[in-house]
């Protein structure tokens, strides 16, 4: 699902609602990606849940 979002999206997603979107596990049941979600439950900053985000995306889209 995570790869099906635009971009944009999903940074305006992740990055302004960074911190909501790890309570209550949000990524992990809306989104359906265990390694984001713990990923994002370490960052300490909007920059580094943004890069686990590129990260993510990068690596997923590396696979297709």
């Amino acid at each position: 699902m995570l790869l099906r979002l635009g971009d944009h999206y999903i940074r305006t997603l992740f990055l302004g609602y960074w911190r909501r979107a790890l309570s209550g596990n949000w990524v992990r049941d809306v989104i359906g990606d265990d390694k984001l979600a713990r990923d994002l439950a370490r960052a300490r900053s909007r920059e580094q849940a943004g890069r686990a985000v590129v990260q993510r995306l990068s690596l997923l889209r590396s696979k297709l």
